[in-house]
């Protein structure tokens, strides 16, 4: 239906075009051509440029949404016992991190660990109630 649509619309105006240049004693069908084909064109310029500036864009998010990601970071204490100033350092998990003390002037390296632990269920009730620590048994009930 769009389709339809469009190509009313672009023979609407082409022949309204060589319409007038008729009127000014020159052939119908010619101009009526070149007036189709400079729409069509002026079309796939106007679409080209859409579609690149669009593109411009979704590059411009992307990164902004990297730059967003590279402000993640902790705040370190300089492992020198006579400085231990705070600093906050950006951290980036796929480089080495390093970083200047601000009072110390020292290179520090900052490393990332991870610790795994196995998943467990918590007791609900208080599995040495019936215990006599003291006697080392359970309680006679």
């Amino acid at each position: 239906m769009e389709l339809v649509k469009s190509l009313l619309i672009l023979f609407s105006v082409s022949a309204s075009v060589a319409g007038c240049f008729y009127l000014l004693s020159l052939p119908f069908f010619p101009v009526f051509g070149l007036a189709t084909i400079f729409q069509i064109f002026v079309y796939n310029l106007f679409s080209n440029w859409r579609k690149q500036r669009a593109e411009i864009e979704f590059e411009t998010i992307q990164n902004e949404r990297i730059k967003e990601f590279s402000k993640q970071g902790i705040e370190c204490i300089c492992p020198d016992e006579n400085c231990a100033a705070k600093t906050y350092v950006p951290i980036r998990l796929d480089l080495e991190n390093k970083y200047e003390c601000p009072k110390c002037k020292k290179s520090i390296k900052v490393y990332i660990g991870s610790k795994t632990f196995l998943e467990t269920t918590p007791v609900s009730d208080d599995p040495f109630k019936n215990f006599n620590f003291v006697e080392g048994k359970d309680y006679d009930n």
